[in-house]
């Protein structure tokens, strides 16, 4: 689900992309047609391309709220809380590791010190 919605997050952004290619090329051709509108002509691409940008940024900013809004109604866990489950988990397995490993220790050293016991009996 987060796929599809990233693809049409990034499919609406090369859109802009790509009519913002488009505009600059069209004002190159009016700018090598007749030199007098080169100033001009950069003006309007640097409007539009300031304009594009902003809708750009709108753009990803509204998916980003449609997919927080998704995963929340799907209740999904974000990477974030996923990363931080790892950690704790990493953190609980080396702790259980090192329990074990004393409790075994302490279990041998027992052993050893009640077979030295009944031996010397």
């Amino acid at each position: 689900m987060e796929t599809l919605i990233k693809k049409v997050l990034y499919t609406g952004v090369g859109l802009v992309a790509n009519t913002t290619e488009k505009v600059q090329q069209r004002v190159n051709n009016l700018v090598d047609k007749d030199g007098t509108y080169e100033k001009e002509g950069k003006r309007i691409f640097k409007n539009i391309f300031k304009s594009t940008e902003a809708r750009r940024e709108n753009l990803e900013d509204k998916a980003k709220d449609v997919i927080e809004s998704i995963m929340g109604k799907f209740d999904l866990v974000s990477k974030k809380d996923y990363d931080e489950l790892i950690k704790k988990i990493n953190k609980l397995e080396k702790s259980q590791k090192a329990t074990v490993k004393s409790a075994t220790a302490k279990k041998t050293t027992t052993r050893k010190s009640t077979k030295k016991t009944a031996t010397a009996k």
